[in-house]
């Protein structure tokens, strides 16, 4: 145990989960993308490999603290944040810049946005203010109808149908 790696982590963490949060939102309102939950989206082998992730993710975050082992939970959640900049956003960005809106385009917008709001919800115990604006402007912004804080949502919970343990060994 060494602060000094804890607090490089979570600078880390926190910058880049941040760098993504701004990409997304630059980008969404350049396009007036806003997120339609009823719709059914085609997503490409890296959206299903993403929502594979965040599906892991959470399974891993929820068995750490349950056991009351927040230091595993804490870096599961660091591997995703990176995960998500380093791979996804990087792989994806030609989709987002792309002109137009099309299938692919809102499929990404989609899945970033729906990585973003669990993200929001997992790290509440973590980071709760950072978490709580995510959360307002990710989800309160467009469903007023939603909780009127993340500390009021649910903890997510494992998607076992979007878990691809094969799609993830091959990415």
């Amino acid at each position: 145990f060494k602060e000094e790696t804890i607090a490089t982590d979570q600078r880390e963490f926190l910058i880049k989960l941040y760098n993504v949060y701004s990409f997304f939102v630059i980008y969404a309102n350049i396009d007036k993308w806003s997120p339609d939950e009823s719709k059914e989206y085609t997503t490409s082998e890296l959206d299903r490999w993403l929502l594979a992730e965040m599906s892991q993710t959470v399974k891993d975050v929820r068995e750490s603290m349950d056991g009351y082992e927040n230091y595993p939970a804490c870096r599961r959640l660091v591997d995703f944040v990176d995960a998500l900049s380093n791979w996804y956003v990087r792989r994806s960005r030609d989709r987002f810049w792309r002109s137009g809106m099309d299938e692919d385009k809102q499929a990404a917008y989609h899945t970033l946005w729906s990585c973003l709001c669990t993200t929001s919800r997992l790290i509440a115990p973590f980071v709760p203010f950072l978490a709580e604006t995510l959360y307002q402007n990710l989800v309160r912004s467009h469903d007023k109808e939603a909780p009127e804080s993340v500390h009021l949502c649910d903890y997510p919970t494992v998607d076992d149908v979007q878990l691809d343990t094969q799609l993830t060994r091959q990415m």
